[in-house]
């Protein structure tokens, strides 16, 4: 079976934006107000980075950091997130 040389980036290219698009959705199940002070800004090997206006949600964020990302891997469908990095 033929497969194109870039097939591999158009892939990981398409699960980038959808981990980033849910990121929102699942945050705001978490926390009133978190998609309006957080974004999430990459996600490479795992890591999903998240830009955050608030310390004290930046703080909350990674203390739920593990139930976020069971949440956010169960949108996806599948395993893709395994840690968050928060910066403010």
């Amino acid at each position: 079976m033929y497969h194109h040389p870039k097939s591999a980036i158009y892939h990981q290219a398409m699960v980038r934006s959808k981990v980033l698009k849910t990121w929102e959705e699942t945050v705001e199940g978490f926390f009133n107000q978190a998609s309006t002070l957080t974004q999430a800004i990459d996600f490479k090997n795992g890591k999903l980075y998240i830009a955050c206006l608030s310390q004290v949600l930046a703080s909350k964020i990674i203390a739920m950091a593990k139930s976020i990302i069971n949440t956010l891997n169960q949108l996806l469908g599948k395993v893709l997130v395994y840690t968050l990095e928060v910066e403010c």
